[in-house]
């Protein structure tokens, strides 16, 4: 059996593993009593299998925390608890969780975007077919921009780079990797924490 919960919920969703194997990252079924909405950046619902941010609501859940920490802001709305996931809903009431909304945002030296600005200008370089982007930490600890790149013939990384130094300034990305394919779910998004995975494991090949 495969469960889903938080410490702030308890247990949300469930199923037994061969109820939802063929449906990568699902969690389970949502438990009675529990409301599940998949939403946009502006927190707006978005139709089932659409990925977004996850926000749960819940009568057995907290409503906030002791501490006024300043980081736990936006973590308790209008009775809606959001653990900083990210996921989809499919039609049959099974929630998928596919990764952290911290993937939803780079943030380099203060300079901030979204992955797809930086995908998409990648996928119009010559020799792309496709691209994905996601944040991580050199050894030293230095907040860094990864792109995993598929390749459609050759191409020139040192035009890349010259592209986004006039495009995006200081977000270019630190690291290119060749890969031969995106993990994507049924709709077609990225699983970033998949690529996340992938790529720390050929950078750790490359040292």
């Amino acid at each position: 059996v495969i469960t889903f919960g938080a410490t702030e919920t308890g247990q949300l969703a469930s199923a037994s593993v061969s109820a939802i194997a063929g449906i990568p990252n699902a969690v389970g079924y949502l438990h009675p009593g529990v409301k599940v909405e998949i939403v946009d950046q502006a927190r707006r619902a978005l139709p089932e299998g659409r990925s977004g941010e996850v926000r749960i609501l819940f009568s057995g859940s907290a409503k906030g925390y002791l501490s006024e920490d300043p980081s736990a802001a936006g973590i308790f709305v209008d009775g809606w608890f959001y653990p900083g996931d990210t996921g989809s809903l499919t039609r049959d009431g099974i929630l998928v969780i596919e990764g952290r909304t911290s993937d939803l945002v780079l943030n380099k030296g203060g300079f901030k975007t979204n992955p797809e600005k930086i995908e998409d200008m990648l996928k119009r370089s010559d020799g792309v077919a496709d691209a994905g982007v996601i944040s991580a930490t050199s050894a030293t600890g230095v907040p860094e921009i990864w792109a995993a790149i598929v390749p459609s013939g050759p191409f020139q990384r040192e035009k890349l780079m010259k592209l986004f130094d006039t495009s995006l300034g200081g977000l270019a990305p630190d690291k290119i990797f060749k890969v031969d394919a995106l993990p994507r779910n049924e709709i077609g998004k990225i699983r970033y924490n998949e690529l996340r995975e992938k790529l720390a494991a050929l950078a750790t090949l490359s040292k």
